[in-house]
């Protein structure tokens, strides 16, 4: 949270150097506004990571993986409208794990959110599921910005943002994809990541069909 925090302090202390027009002071505002979001998500997302195992724990239920992806990617059908980008869904097979509903639409949700942005104009994002063999396999795929490959490894890092994300239409605060790799870890799943700059995104996060939680 350093860095909004520099950022607002900036803001005010060239604010302050001098008298300023009506339209300075709104401008200096507004970008010290976004700032305080950001931190306010910062903050929010901390308290799920930390709140999560404990929800986790006391909340496993039998848990349709096929009705909360359609779930997720509905949720999010405004949002992609906003965006200009189509969701096209693939959901066919009836994927069922023992898990927490909440927590894995959560993980998904944050998935296709962040397919959405990346996303070119006009483009679309693939939403579909399938069973490989003994797993249960969700992907995203878009057609955007891509992340380099030096980057890939610690996009799941807590507070890792690409130099391509760094702008404050994203809104983020860092923290999304590593609460999406931790609560599959916690479903003892994992995420798997394909992309190139400028094509596109493929993340997939699979389950096993079969598994037992400690």
């Amino acid at each position: 949270m350093k860095t909004p925090l520099t950022i607002i302090r900036g803001e005010i202390e060239i604010a302050l150097r001098k008298d300023r027009t009506i339209t300075e002071y709104k401008e200096s505002l507004e970008s010290c506004l976004d700032e305080v979001l950001i931190i306010q998500k910062t903050i929010d997302d901390l308290l799920f990571l930390a709140k999560a195992e404990e929800q986790f724990a006391a909340s496993l239920e039998e848990v349709y993986l096929d009705e909360i992806i359609l779930e997720s990617g509905k949720e999010l059908e405004k949002f992609s409208i906003l965006k200009k980008v189509k969701l096209e869904y693939k959901i066919g097979s009836n994927m069922q794990i023992l898990g927490h509903s909440e927590l894995i639409k959560v993980a998904i949700k944050n998935i296709i959110k962040n397919a959405i942005i990346f996303s070119n104009k006009n483009s679309k994002v693939v939403i579909k599921n399938y069973i490989n063999k003994k797993d249960f396999v969700i992907c995203v795929e878009d057609k955007g910005i891509g992340i380099p490959l030096s980057e890939q490894n610690k996009i799941f890092n807590n507070f890792f943002r690409t130099d391509k994300s760094r702008n404050k239409n994203t809104g983020g605060s860092g923290l999304g994809l590593s609460i999406c790799k931790k609560i599959v870890d916690m479903h003892n799943g994992k995420i798997l990541i394909e992309s190139q700059e400028d094509i596109g995104t493929t993340i997939k996060i699979i389950f096993l069909k079969e598994k037992t939680f400690n």
